[in-house]
């Protein structure tokens, strides 16, 4: 990965994959005060003054700062990164007024959407969300393809037998059935999606080449 030089391992070949438990939903909100209510408004701001207009983010490497990083490159963007150590301190800036506008994710930014601190834009998945069903994608609002997501996976050594983990796949996929788990997934704002072990090794492969070509157009690297 060219965000950490030296891992001491690599993320797709020492791992075998097992199951995809779900994954949480990126958002972009903008503070109320920002005069872009939409996501192709923002766009147009900030491309007739480049460099001018900063973000917030959260930490260097973290999903509100890759998610940015995406969107600025697709849209053709210049802007300015305010980086906050940690989801909580970058939501509380936005809150704030201290930065215009940031990504976060669905579940942090609910309340303060419905109170009307926040403004949602455009949400980071292929599709709306259930809990959103108003709020466009940001694929939809003028970046076809755009597609951000923060996901959680079970995976193992790389020597795990295939009869392990397809046992394993099937007990996690018939786990995630059970209301309890359902419930507790919903709580945590995850979006619960099966994928086959195979499925699984191909979602992050695609994630990884993704990933890296973002991160080397953007030349980031890990503080």
């Amino acid at each position: 990965m060219p965000l950490f030089r030296n891992l001491p391992y690599h993320p797709i070949k020492d791992f075998a994959p097992i199951a995809m438990l779900g994954h949480v939903p990126g958002l972009l909100v903008a503070h109320p005060s920002f005069p872009g209510k939409t996501v192709a408004e923002l766009i147009k701001i900030a491309k007739s003054k480049p460099g001018a207009l900063n973000h917030g983010a959260s930490s260097i490497g973290s999903s509100s700062h890759l998610n940015m990083e995406l969107f600025k490159q697709m849209a053709g963007l210049e802007m300015l990164q305010v980086s906050y150590p940690g989801d909580g301190p970058a939501l509380v800036a936005l809150i704030g007024g201290h930065v215009p506008f940031a990504f976060n994710n669905v579940v942090a930014s609910m309340a303060h959407i419905k109170s009307g601190k926040l403004r949602a834009l455009g949400v980071a998945t292929a599709e709306r969300v259930p809990s959103l069903p108003d709020v466009p994608t940001i694929a939809e609002s003028g970046l076809p393809g755009f597609e951000g997501l923060l996901f959680y996976a079970l995976v193992g050594p790389t020597n795990t037998p295939p009869a392990a983990v397809a046992k394993l796949n099937q007990a996690v996929t018939k786990i995630k059935q059970m209301p309890e788990v359902k419930q507790q997934l919903s709580r945590l704002g995850a979006i619960s999606i099966d994928m086959t072990p195979e499925q699984l090794g191909a979602f992050l492969q695609r994630e990884l080449d993704k990933w890296t070509k973002v991160i080397q157009a953007g030349n980031i690297q890990a503080e």
